[in-house]
């Protein structure tokens, strides 16, 4: 009824994503994909000349250099919607470091970049046609551009405690018609330190975390 890592928080469920690690041998992979969308069967509703579609790609490669683990990552979408002025345009590049300086210190930094067009409609033409906007002054258009830069330090001592930095500098952009711009910085950082009791199967983890977050919106 109830998970034991997250408590009641996870009775609808929870989705763990974890970044793959790299292994002894470089590992590439690469996925594409195409979607066309058909005519309608009423022909007064086709408000096109080519018929929209989706297509988009992706990317991923992780490889071991030495004391070095790298993970790279891509993806792109081109969406046109059967909805008139409704269209999504998007790329992402992300990155995952981690070094080993010594078996006890291990530094690293992680990054990801998101950039975008999209536009849609709130309110349709009419009741028999919910694929165009009333005029084209209805539809709204956005673009946006985000991105993080995480870094992350682990340190056993002498005794094999553990000590863990994790910090992040995440800026939002978003430009957006009828006034509904915003932008926004997030600066976060967190220290845990843990201490294992082999004898007592015993862990304690303490830490101290901090967050300032600047928001400009219209």
């Amino acid at each position: 009824a109830a998970s034991s890592l997250f408590g009641s928080s996870a009775l609808n469920g929870i989705v763990n994503i974890r970044t793959a690690v790299p292994k002894s041998e470089p590992e590439t992979k690469l996925a594409v994909f195409y979607n066309p969308y058909f005519a309608p069967r009423d022909e007064q509703l086709k408000w096109w000349d080519s018929a929209p579609y989706s297509a988009g790609a992706s990317l991923s490669h992780r490889q071991r250099f030495k004391k070095l683990d790298l993970v790279l990552g891509g993806f792109y979408l081109n969406e046109e919607s059967f909805n008139k002025d409704t269209f999504k345009k998007f790329g992402r590049f992300n990155f995952t470091t981690n070094y080993r300086i010594t078996d006890r210190l291990t530094v690293g930094l992680n990054g990801n970049f998101n950039k975008g067009e999209s536009g849609s409609f709130f309110f349709w033409k009419s009741d028999v046609n919910a694929y165009e906007p009333p005029t084209d002054s209805a539809a709204t258009t956005r673009k946006r551009f985000r991105y993080n830069l995480d870094p992350h330090i682990t340190y056993f001592d002498n005794a094999g405690n553990r000590h863990k930095f994790l910090g992040r500098y995440y800026d939002v952009n978003n430009d957006n018609s009828a006034n509904q711009s915003n932008f926004s910085t997030i600066l976060y950082g967190e220290y845990q330190f843990q201490r294992r009791f082999v004898n007592a199967d015993l862990v304690i983890t303490a830490g101290a975390v901090g967050m300032r977050t600047k928001v400009e919106a219209e």
